[in-house]
C-alpha cells in the first residue's frame, strides 16, 4: 500500500526514499516513460481520462498527465505523471523506438543515439537496477519513421 496513515501519522513507503524521488530506473516491462513525481515537471498536461498502467505490485494506477522532464544531466519528454507509482521509470522498449541503443556492461549501460553514435545517457547497476545519471533526449525527438 501506498502512503497509508496510521494512528494520525503518515508512515514513509519506498516513493519517500530521496533516491526515488528524483532518480529514474531503466525498465524492460515498461511500455511509457513515467514518475509518481508532480515536482519533476516543468509543466505538465493534465488528462482527466489518461487512461491506467498497471504497476510492478500489480496495482491499477490512473495516468493523470503528460509532460517533459527536465533536470541537470536529465531531459526527457513524453513522460506520463501516475500517482502513487513508486518509482520513476524510463522505459528501454520506448528508447528503442526513440532509435536508442542500450549497451550493457557488468558495471553498468550506456545509451547511444543509432543515428549519430553519440552517448546520450549512462545508468549504473545497483541492487538489479539500472539508476540513470544521465539521460539527455531531445525533448522533439520522435520514432523513425517506417520507409
Amino acid at each position: 500500500m501506498i502512503g497509508s496513515a496510521t494512528e494520525g501519522t503518515t508512515e514513509p513507503t519506498l516513493a519517500d526514499h530521496p533516491i526515488f524521488r528524483t532518480k529514474f530506473i531503466l525498465d524492460s516491462g515498461a511500455i511509457r516513460h513515467a514518475t509518481g513525481n508532480r515536482d519533476l515537471f516543468p509543466w505538465l498536461f493534465q488528462v482527466q481520462r489518461g487512461g491506467e498502467i498497471q504497476a510492478a505490485n500489480g496495482h491499477v494506477l490512473a495516468i493523470r498527465g503528460v509532460g517533459p522532464v527536465v533536470m541537470e544531466n536529465f531531459r526527457v519528454n513524453k513522460v506520463l505523471y501516475v500517482p502513487g507509482l513508486a518509482c520513476n521509470v524510463i522505459s528501454l522498449s520506448m528508447l528503442i523506438k526513440l532509435d536508442y541503443k542500450p549497451e550493457f556492461f557488468p558495471a553498468g549501460c550506456l545509451i547511444k543515439d543509432r543515428r549519430t553514435g553519440k552517448e546520450v545517457g549512462n545508468a549504473r547497476l545497483v541492487r538489479g537496477l539500472y539508476h540513470f545519471d544521465r539521460l539527455e533526449i531531445p525533448l522533439d525527438r520522435a520514432p523513425e519513421r517506417a520507409p
